[in-house]
């Protein structure tokens, strides 16, 4: 919407944050870019906190890459794009060094205003999620740790939304009604968790059906994403080879940082404070 950009630049003047990201509500060309996107977006809402996103001493800096804006004070103070350069998720690396350097971050909910098609294909989303999921976790915790990590909780989710399903089925051949029960019980837990994602229950259950498909090609991805990764030792985007073992620097983040805006509002400026 037009005035999306002017609203989100209102919202950083009249609340002194530096830097915002705003949540988009996602367009699926095909079965297949959907299937990708279910599996990958329930992942991060499984795995991420948005409150600490917000929290100026949580590392969490997951940012939506699709719309970013930075004050110029907080953009030129963290080095720019430039400073990312070396990094494999730049738009997540972007929010982490603004973070870490004590600018505010404001998370902004523009699903409502905010429409993006991020893949146009299913070849085209499978490849890109592959490459972005290890890229995110080796910056982050290096090749080591972060597939390590990456493979858990890929076991972990798969059995959380496959499992139950096969034990279902299991129960329903067999007609073992404790099996059916307690499958029940846990696709149910599955719903629900997807409600909290969702606007309706009715979005929750179409997505709940195809969730153990979309598990299934997640786990694919993974693999496919980190055998690439290993064998080039980094991962490709637009054709150059991105070094993904670049690790972000240690987590210890300065104190929060007024943005000039802020001061100007009438807001204290620490830095002057600690000079007097």
């Amino acid at each position: 919407a037009s005035f999306l950009l002017s609203g989100v630049m209102a919202h950083m003047l009249d609340s002194g944050g530096s830097f915002a990201t705003v949540l988009a509500r996602q367009r699926h060309p095909s079965f297949g870019v959907y299937l990708a996107n279910l599996a990958v977006f329930t992942y991060i809402f499984m795995v991420v906190d948005p409150k600490s996103f917000t929290n100026p001493r949580s590392r969490q800096s997951l940012v939506n890459g699709q719309f970013l804006l930075f004050s110029r004070e907080a953009y030129e103070a963290i080095g720019t794009h430039a400073a990312v350069r070396h990094y494999s998720s730049t738009d997540v690396s972007l929010g982490y060094l603004a973070k870490l350097e004590g600018w505010v971050p404001l998370l902004i909910d523009g699903r409502r205003a905010l429409q993006t098609t991020m893949y146009r294909s299913f070849s085209e989303a499978f490849l890109s999620w592959s490459r972005s999921l290890v890229n995110g976790i080796w910056t982050a915790l290096g090749p080591s740790a972060g597939s390590l990590v990456l493979l858990t909780l890929t076991v972990g989710l798969c059995l959380f939304w496959i499992a139950p399903w096969l034990l279902w089925v299991r129960g329903l051949v067999s007609l073992n009604s404790t099996a059916l029960l307690v499958s029940s019980l846990q696709i149910f837990a599955g719903l629900a968790v997807l409600r909290i994602a969702r606007d309706r229950w009715l979005v929750a259950l179409r997505d709940g059906l195809f969730m153990p498909v979309a598990f299934l090609l997640f786990t694919a991805m993974v693999g496919v994403g980190l055998a690439r990764a290993g064998m080039r030792r980094g991962t490709l985007w637009k054709g150059r080879l991105v070094q993904t073992a670049q690790r972000l620097p240690r987590w210890k983040p300065k104190a929060v940082r007024i943005p000039r805006h802020a001061r100007n509002a009438g807001e204290p400026d620490p830095a002057g404070a600690a000079r007097g």
